[in-house]
């Protein structure tokens, strides 16, 4: 670590919890990372972590949307908008479908993914799905975050 203060905090940690063993240290914070990135995630944010994690696995830049009428993050290169969403409120469903549809006229998606975690109850998952079953938005795609991985694997690429 070339930041001498974080180096003294590694070190630090790693007497007090790893018995002096900067490896064992380090390699707890990878794990703890990992799981993070691609374990279930329960809030928003770990669910953009997920989604960017996997994104990186298939070598696709992700551009993170700041605006509130479009889509969490977007891949140019599978014209893939991603809204994530980590509870449900069936009063959001009118903000979701407007994002999404925003998303396909601001950014011409070709695809559309809103991703869940994965312990989000099945009613709640279903109420979500249920916007896609109704083909409310014709290239939605509903997903808990177990699921994303292998849809990347599926969209062809621009």
């Amino acid at each position: 670590l070339p930041d001498p203060k974080l180096r003294a905090f590694a070190r630090e940690r790693a007497d007090a919890f790893h018995n002096g063993d900067s490896a064992a240290y380090l390699a707890s914070l990878l794990e703890k990372e990992i799981a993070t990135s691609l374990g279930t995630s329960s809030d928003v944010l770990g669910l953009i972590l997920s989604c960017e994690r996997h994104l990186a696995r298939h070598n696709l830049e992700v551009i993170h949307n700041y605006s509130v009428s479009e889509t969490d993050l977007f891949a140019r290169e599978l014209s893939l908008g991603i809204e994530v969403c980590g509870e449900w409120n069936p009063r959001d469903e009118f903000r979701l479908i407007r994002t999404l549809a925003d998303t396909n006229y601001h950014l011409c998606a070709k695809h559309l993914a809103v991703v869940t975690t994965d312990n989000m109850p099945d009613h709640h998952f279903d109420a979500i799905r249920s916007i896609e079953t109704r083909g409310a938005i014709p290239n939605l795609t509903t997903l808990r975050i177990r699921e994303f991985g292998p849809y990347l694997e599926k969209l062809p690429r621009d």
